[in-house]
């Protein structure tokens, strides 16, 4: 039989493993793949000493690698995965061989089932991964980012993530509020994404979520298969404009916004030393996640006030306060939790440097609060890279006041600025009613 024709038997093979896989028939599929991928191999063992015959060889010698993975056939798939390392020129199929042999290497010590479903399965995972890009925002390192922006990421992506999914469980799965509260550390353990690809290049990586059923009811095997997109799509990667907003607000809760966007605004913060890019779906290109600016903030995020001044730890009280029939209030301590850390946010529309004039701003700006009962507090305004650290709130306050006064000054006063001053002013800027007038604050 000539080469074309026994390739062409190889494929036919394969396309009929996937259809008895689709109806069951899951041992028929195993043989006919194995069929495949041995028909495949001879096909591409006779093109191995015929270096003119491209692109023919290469794209042969890349379907006989991977058939025999899917196969869980790995050591003979190795055979043609570094044959192809060796003699193949072109980008893309060298690429997809690199790919071929981690996956070979992560299935050496499989048996040939299990390195078969595993390849399933891996599959099926990138078949439904959204991919990421972290770049550093200053090259300091090179194209490298740091592990510290690496774990910041994720651990608030994570956050997000999971708010978002406790939030849309409550709509779409049909129970009870009490038969919620049970499913819920499920919904926790269900959603725990996987890394499906990484590599460098800053630093690109994708995930998914589980998208096997293992024995949890269907609706929320569905839901759990398909939060990741859903999630990038009506969050992540939402614009956030103004009716964006309002649909936002009218679907979810407070809480339910606050729990799904605090820890994104510290993902998109326009001061992270990190920006974020994606793989866009819809039209196969790569785009930059827009910052979320604190106009947004203001209109997504709840602020919550604190008064505790000294450094050390925040009590967090759960309190019942009950009225008798004379008037009398009687209060009882439910739950007290102390906290070594916490993060809220305050708005205010006054700067108040010490021994200087109060500005009003034109608009109300949200500060970042920090608590750590290490360092103290620390307030930020992400969107102008300002931030002060104190041992008390009053302090730390006072602090960022005065910060801000001092970088307004200095911006004031600067004739020649870099680009990052420039986008720095013109927040600050935008603050005041008659900024030239700043130069006698």
């Amino acid at each position: 039989m000539k080469a074309k024709a026994m390739h062409e038997e190889a494929m036919d093979l394969s396309f009929k493993a996937g259809l008895a896989k689709g109806e069951g028939k899951v041992n028929e599929s195993f043989k006919l793949l194995e069929k495949a991928a041995q028909i495949e191999s001879d096909v591409a063992r006779f093109y191995f000493d015929k270096p003119d015959l491209e692109p023919t060889r290469s794209v042969l010698i890349r379907s006989a690698a991977f058939l025999n993975l899917k196969a869980g056939m790995v050591e003979q798939a190795k055979e043609f995965i570094f044959f192809g390392l060796l003699h193949v020129t072109d980008s893309v199929i060298k690429k997809q061989l690199n790919e071929a042999l981690e996956l070979a290497v992560s299935m050496g010590n499989l048996g040939k089932t299990d390195a078969h479903a595993e390849f399933g399965y891996l599959t099926g995972l990138r078949q439904r991964s959204q991919l990421y890009i972290l770049e550093p925002t200053n090259p300091f390192f090179g194209n490298a980012v740091t592990t510290s922006n690496i774990h910041d990421f994720i651990g608030d992506y994570i956050k997000s993530l999971r708010a978002y999914a406790f939030a849309e469980a409550k709509r779409i799965l049909e129970v009870t509020e009490d038969g919620f509260k049970v499913l819920e550390k499920q919904i926790e353990e269900l959603i725990n994404p996987v890394v499906t690809e990484a590599s460098f290049g800053s630093f690109r990586f994708a995930i998914a979520n589980d998208y096997i059923s293992r024995g949890e009811r269907t609706d929320l095997f569905h839901f759990k298969e398909s939060v990741i997109p859903n999630y990038h799509e009506q969050i992540f990667a939402n614009p956030l404009e103004d009716e964006d907003i309002k649909q936002i607000l009218k679907k979810y809760s407070e809480d339910e916004v606050n729990a799904i966007f605090k820890p994104l605004v510290k993902v998109k913060a326009p001061n992270n030393p990190y920006k974020i890019a994606y793989f866009d779906l819809n039209d196969l290109t790569k785009k930059y996640s827009k910052r979320i600016v604190n106009n947004q903030r203001k209109k997504l995020i709840t602020s919550i006030l604190i008064s505790n001044e000294d450094i050390g730890e925040l009590e967090s009280l759960l309190v019942h306060s009950k009225t008798g029939p004379k008037g009398k209030t009687t209060k009882s301590t439910i739950r007290s939790e102390v906290l070594r850390s916490a993060e809220f946010d305050e708005r205010t529309n006054l700067i108040s440097p010490k021994g200087k004039a109060t500005q009003m701003l034109n608009e109300e700006i949200v500060v970042s609060i920090e608590f750590s009962s290490t360092n103290g507090f620390t307030f930020s305004f992400s969107d102008a890279e300002i931030e002060f650290t104190g041992k008390t709130v009053n302090e730390a306050r006072q602090g960022f006041f005065d910060a801000f006064y001092t970088r307004t000054i200095e911006l004031t006063n600067q004739a020649n600025m870099t680009l990052e001053e420039k986008k720095q002013w013109q927040v600050i800027s935008s603050l005041f009613s008659k900024p030239e007038s700043l130069k006698g604050w």
